[in-house]
Order: structure tokens, then sequence, then C-alpha cells
């Protein structure tokens, strides 16, 4: 099998998921440990601070259902500080590009 048709399998089976982090409080050594400890998390692609109602949105790649069961009970509802997690997952990717938006030499 070639490469490319091996990586769109494993496209196929991975599931991305987002995990939005209800309002931490507002001490620094609170944020310190939430974010050391979400680093150890394997399956963790992208960690955000936001703006809003919620303090931090994490990417998670997972092979299926049972694997981010298996995250969300050993890690996720662990964290320091976390009292709730709510989750949302993408049915589909609509775009994505690598290109940025911005011309050279603009600021």
């Amino acid at each position: 099998m070639r490469l490319r048709n091996l990586l769109r399998r494993a496209e196929e089976i991975l599931l991305a998921f987002f995990k939005q982090v209800p309002r931490l409080a507002g001490q620094p050594e609170l944020r310190e440990a939430f974010e050391a400890a979400v680093r150890r998390i394997p399956q963790l692609m992208e960690c955000y601070l936001m703006t809003g109602e919620h303090d931090y949105l994490l990417r998670l790649v997972v092979a299926d259902l049972d694997d981010f069961e298996r995250i969300h009970s050993q890690h996720l509802t662990r964290l320091p500080s976390v009292v709730r997690v709510q989750s949302s997952f993408a049915m589909r990717t609509v775009t994505r590009s690598p290109v940025l938006p911005v011309r050279p030499g603009t600021r």
C-alpha cells in the first residue's frame, strides 16, 4: 500500500476533539500547573489560551471514541483546577490552509 493511502486511512480513523475548559481562578500558579499538565497529554495537538467564557481550548486527536473516553477519564478530568470540561468533535474538515494570508513586507 502506498504511503499516501496509509496516511489517508490514518486520517479517517482519527477524531479531532475540542475541549473547552471553564474559567480557572485568576491565580498564576493555577494556570501554570494546568499548562504543565496539558503538555504531558500525548494526544494533545494544540492548546490555546482563550478570551470569553472558557480559559482554554484544547485540540486532541484520538483513534476512536473508546480512546477519547480513556483520555477524558485518565487525563482531562484530572487536570489541576478543572471542575468541568465541555467537548465537541469535528465531523469533517471543511477547509485547511498552510498558507498565511499575509503579503510579504506587510505588518
